[in-house]
């Protein structure tokens, strides 16, 4: 007797604040953040990128790595630090805010 027992999950990967991996248990289709086994949430990147973006892209090329990382690279060349790369959004932010960088742009 074969049992195939395979779940349908949404499958959205992020890292967690100290950079382990996590992963959407919801429904493939939800439309509310994504939620791990544990119940932790989280924004879809996409959502996330554009209004980091919308923020800080004046000052900064902001993306996310295939692994998940999130980089912030100035696009002054003689910027004291060039490059932050944190685990979540919230670090990078809070590192672009400690940085002496021009101040971002206020949100609408």
């Amino acid at each position: 007797m074969s049992a195939d027992h395979t779940l349908d999950l949404c499958g959205d990967r992020s890292l967690d604040q100290r950079g382990r991996p996590r992963m959407c248990w919801l429904d493939p289709g939800h439309t509310t953040s994504h939620a791990d086994y544990l119940g932790n949430l989280w924004e879809d990147r996409a959502a996330i990128l554009h209004r980091l973006r919308t923020r800080w892209g004046h000052t900064h090329q902001i993306s996310v790595t295939d692994t998940g990382l999130w980089k912030a690279v100035a696009l002054d060349p003689g910027a004291k630090w060039t490059t932050e790369v944190e685990y979540t959004p919230a670090q990078l932010v809070h590192r672009l805010r400690t940085r002496r960088v021009p101040t971002p742009l206020p949100l609408p």
